[in-house]
């Protein structure tokens, strides 16, 4: 986790910005002890354990960690590059994230039958991180989707679709003479290879070429200055659109009173904006009520003003410094006493004097778009390092506030559920600690418990095995005792026959078997009285004593079946 703070910090540093003081860094890693109580909580154990004692540092700082030093490779980094390698940085932190709750939940969902507490907890903490899941899934395609956006504005004619196809160095949008774009159009990068165009909210491509049907206001199926043209341009055409960013035309904001709208629909997410004046005239009150109305709405816009068409000064040299020098002083006037939105110093670099015209043909001529170079006016180089140096500031500018603000808040979502999670994990490791604490306490108490009933277990069975030894012996006596007491009596008992003697040999036969049933009716019976009733009683007393000391040896609960186990 401080791993990851580590690397979302630097990303902000490494801009030029940082994070506000609410986006703390959350130091430490989540371990997941495990608990013991019987056979399924052991196997709940090691599930637990199995899992990585650090998690988020782990992963983070391990083998699928985002490699270097970023603060390092931001500053390192052309400008508009810088933009793109923190949100891959971010983007694969993300992904980091993500991978390891996808685990995490598989884990917990892998740990069978645990029980109603232990289970019940389990439940609540997949479930949270499962939540934590779909908003880190949300945040990551936010920051996936993420552009840099420069709009530009102006009056009509003033030349802000010159200005955009001089920086994408080809003639994308429409530009000429009188009013030309009267809808906003929208230039950005696409992996494909042949350029297309989408009007908002419609699926349908359209050939680029029609750009000039659509935006083009001679042409009689003209869209509403509100309305929005997507164009797709080859990323591989145009250096700038490989480094995410978003160029936005605009119609001239003297042709519309609704420039609310244009501001809430088209303005909130830009990073820069362009106002693009006439370099022949001098800034008109219709320019300066839009800014002020963006400013009220956008704390201090970051806001160039390119003093279009200098190259017209070229005819007349001996005024150019003077006139330079009132434009110039005009601009900073209202960028920093009126909007506030640079100081001095600052205004310096944000004031250009440029002809996009002349940037767009040099270039195209370059790339060998052109075959004839037309005469262009004299100092023609250094408005072309003017508007180089225009771009270079504007690079430097956009990079480091989108970087800010464009993922400066994805990355205080992130620190925040890094650190709500972190918590509740901590928690969740305290309640599994505790709970296998008690296991543990538990399990010792019944082992011991245990190793006393195997030990009162096998004094009992000595002393009931000596018991049966002496009830043995005892009934042996009895018996043996008895048995002799009765052949004592056993004269008596043949004088109580009286059967007659017989006479004769037939007879007896008869008596002989008389006189054996009946000393067997008289001797058994008396016997069986005399020795029955005392081995009972032995028997009974002998029960009623096991019985009594497995009551304090058993459990409750098991020596209450116990008196089952004998015989009455």
């Amino acid at each position: 986790m401080q791993r990851a703070s580590s690397i979302m910090s630097g990303i902000l540093a490494g801009s030029g910005g940082s994070m506000e003081a609410g986006a703390s860094s959350v130091d430490g890693g989540v371990g997941f002890p495990g608990h013991s109580h019987n056979h399924t909580h052991s196997i709940v154990v090691d599930e637990i354990d199995a899992f990585p004692r650090e998690p988020w540092r782990h992963t983070i700082g391990g083998e699928h960690a985002p490699q270097g030093t970023i603060a390092a490779d931001l500053k390192s980094a052309p400008a508009l590059k810088r933009f793109g390698i923190a949100k891959e940085r971010i983007s694969s932190l993300f992904e980091v994230s993500s991978s390891l709750l996808d685990d995490s939940v598989q884990r917990l969902s892998d740990i069978g039958d645990c029980g109603e507490d232990l289970g019940r907890l389990l439940l609540q903490t997949r479930q949270l991180l499962e939540q934590n899941r779909s908003r880190l899934k949300n945040v990551s395609e936010k920051v996936k989707s993420n552009q840099m956006k420069v709009a530009f504005f102006g009056r009509t004619s003033n030349g802000k679709s010159s200005v955009i196809n001089a920086m994408l160095r080809d003639r994308i949008l429409p530009s000429g003479i009188g009013h030309t774009t009267s809808c906003f159009c929208c230039v950005e990068g696409t992996p494909e290879l042949l350029p297309y165009l989408q009007q908002a909210g419609s699926p349908h491509r359209q050939n680029v070429q029609t750009v000039q049907q659509l935006a083009h206001s001679l042409h009689n199926e003209k869209l509403e200055s509100r309305s929005l043209v997507q164009v797709y341009w080859p990323r591989e055409k145009c250096a700038m659109l490989r480094d995410d960013v978003v160029l936005l035309d605009s119609p001239g904001i003297d042709i519309s009173p609704d420039l609310d709208t244009w501001i809430d629909s088209h303005c909130m997410d830009a990073d820069v904006f362009v106002l693009v004046a006439n370099a022949e005239s001098t800034l008109m009150q219709t320019e300066k009520n839009f800014f002020h109305k963006l400013s009220k709405i956008s704390s201090k816009p970051n806001i160039f003003i390119l003093n279009n068409r200098w190259d017209a000064s070229a005819s007349e040299p001996e005024f150019m410094e003077e006139v330079r020098s009132q434009h110039l002083e005009r601009n900073l006037e209202f960028l920093c006493d009126e909007l506030h939105a640079s100081t001095r110093t600052e205004g310096m670099d944000r004031v250009f004097f440029v002809s996009a015209k002349e940037v767009l043909h040099l270039r195209m001529v370059e790339q060998g778009k052109l075959s004839s170079v037309i005469p262009l006016a004299d100092g023609y180089r250094g408005r072309l390092q003017e508007f180089e140096r225009f771009e270079r500031a504007f690079s430097e500018c956009i990079s480091s506030h989108a970087i800010r603000t464009k993922f400066g808040e994805p990355a205080r979502s992130g620190f925040d559920m890094a650190s709500h999670l972190y918590t509740s994990l901590e928690e969740f490791k305290d309640q599994i600690t505790a709970l296998r604490k008690q296991c543990e306490v538990n399990h010792g108490e019944c082992r011991n418990s245990l190793v006393a009933l195997r030990r009162e277990a096998e004094v009992c069975r000595v002393e009931w095995s000596h018991r049966i030894q002496q009830m043995r012996s005892h009934a042996q006596d009895q018996v043996a005792t008895a048995v002799s007491n009765e052949l004592r009596r056993l004269w008596s008992t043949v004088e109580q026959f009286e059967a007659p003697v017989p006479f004769t040999e037939e007879d007896t036969s008869g008596y002989k078997t008389e006189l054996c049933e009946h000393i067997s009716m008289n001797l058994g019976q008396q016997l069986l009285t005399n020795c029955s009733q005392q081995l009972s009683q032995d028997c009974v007393a002998a029960q009623q004593e096991m019985f009594d000391r497995l009551q304090h040896v058993l459990p409750p609960s098991i020596a209450a079946l116990s008196s089952t186990m004998f015989v009455r």
